[in-house]
């Protein structure tokens, strides 16, 4: 009769302490990418948390660093009509801050990922030099890269950004062979050599023995995509989602309003609204199979969209004043040396002259001031 009460009492405490552990967990917020990169906090760190003050005085610290980097408006918006510039205040920061403690608390790095830098975009009558990354690519990624050595500086067991490069999962739509998409990729690898603190998982780094090749990784993603009537649905139940596709479609606009593009458009017998919504499909085809990959790393979402709520994902500027992603422009340096980038059209060439230098041997084009 004891042994049955203890095996009683036992099972009470078991359930008490999932219980506890259960709520404790729903208070915590999960780590995530695009929705794409999520892995709950541990439960066990939080009482830790709580008794060293020291940790949250860190913790807040980074989040600060991180607060000035943030996106406050729309870029997507912004990139498409300039007039929607409105400026916007995220939330999260507690559940941001609470991450940050997660890690701090057992001296772990602070690693972030993003999806971006997929390929040069396609219009180089508009918007760019060529298909290979070039000036902007590498300000963008010193922008970056400055973020990280601050947090550095006041957390010596370090933070660290990763980049997954997405281009392959869409770029034939766009009319891009593989091999641009290659080129692309190990030229942004040849740009971080001297920044440490910043990685990319390329395309290539996706290939595995099932998917031994670009092409094959790309039939993945498109298993993993909603097929066309699911995502007809999404966008009927999905205000976000229809909100952000018609965004897209306007962006789409500007990438094919060019001879290329609309060669492109009149040999695949295809329009701006098929194409915009197949690039949607398949992007968010690649945020579950990343998922997936990489969906038991503990890291820190970021994105090079504006986040409204930075406790499940915050929207990073990829520099300090543009709206423009640097793969879809080009860099210009002022007289005062202070620079932006911009569209290729929108540069007057009687006061600027296209040049460049070297970075890690790579040429890197940009505009100049006369």
């Amino acid at each position: 009769m004891k042994n049955k009460t203890r095996v009683h009492e036992k099972h009470l405490l078991e359930n008490k302490n999932t219980l506890n552990t259960s709520i404790i967990r729903l208070s915590l917020i999960s780590l995530s990418l695009s929705s794409n990169f999520s892995l709950p906090l541990q439960s066990s760190v939080l009482p830790v948390v709580q008794k060293n003050p020291n940790h949250q005085k860190l913790a807040q610290k980074i989040c600060k660093i991180l607060k000035e980097y943030q996106l406050t408006c729309d870029i997507d918006h912004c990139s498409a009509d300039p007039t929607k510039s409105e400026e916007m205040v995220p939330i999260g920061y507690e559940e941001l801050e609470l991450q940050i403690l997660a890690l701090i608390t057992k001296n772990l790095p602070i690693k972030m990922r993003m999806v971006g830098f997929p390929f040069k975009s396609t219009n180089q009558a508009n918007k760019v030099i060529s298909d290979t990354p070039d000036m902007a690519e590498r300000y963008s990624l010193e922008y970056l890269h400055s973020l990280l050595k601050r947090i550095n500086q006041v957390y010596p067991t370090g933070a660290h950004l990763t980049i997954v490069s997405d281009g392959c999962a869409f770029s034939d739509i766009l009319g891009l062979t593989d091999e641009q998409v290659t080129c692309y990729e190990q030229a942004l690898k040849q740009l971080l050599e001297d920044l440490p603190h910043i990685s990319v998982i390329t395309s290539q780094d996706l290939i595995t023995s099932e998917a031994n090749s670009l092409k094959a990784v790309r039939e993945v993603v498109i298993r993993y995509s909603l097929s066309d009537s699911e995502f007809e649905k999404k966008i009927k139940s999905d205000s976000k989602i229809k909100d952000d596709l018609v965004v897209l479609i306007k962006r789409i606009e500007k990438e094919l309003g060019c001879p290329s593009g609309q060669e492109l458009l009149r040999t695949r017998g295809q329009n701006i609204d098929t194409v915009s919504k197949l690039i949607f499909q398949r992007s968010l085809g690649f945020g579950v199979f990343i998922k997936e990959k990489y969906g038991s790393q503990k890291v820190i979402s970021v994105s090079v969209h504006y986040q409204p709520n930075v406790g499940k994902k915050i929207g990073i500027k990829l520099s300090p004043t543009s709206f423009i992603t640097p793969w879809h422009g080009v860099l210009v340096v002022e007289k005062d040396g202070t620079s932006k980038i911009v569209h290729k059209q929108d540069i007057d060439s009687s006061a600027y002259r296209q040049t460049g230098k070297f970075v890690n041997r790579y040429w890197c084009p940009f505009y100049q001031a006369n």
